[in-house]
């Protein structure tokens, strides 16, 4: 079941290629895309976290002038 999940990540959702590619590609040239794939979910993952931790700062800081504001009115 991997297989076909793999393919269809690989395929539709990333759009690299086709299945009649995948399907003609040697073993280890699918094991090179596959591996490809799994580093760019990796850093876009990890640029997500960074992008969500920096929202949350971002978010703190204007809650805290906020509160600051209204008590010093």
């Amino acid at each position: 079941m991997n297989y076909y999940r793999t393919n269809f990540a690989i395929v539709h959702v990333h759009k690299w290629g086709s299945f009649e590619e995948l399907d003609q590609m040697m073993p280890y040239e699918r094991d090179v895309y596959k591996a490809l794939l799994i580093d760019h979910l990796k850093q876009e993952n990890e640029r997500a976290r960074e992008d969500m931790e920096r929202n949350k700062q971002i978010q703190a800081r204007l809650n805290s002038q906020i509160k600051a504001k209204s008590r010093g009115r």
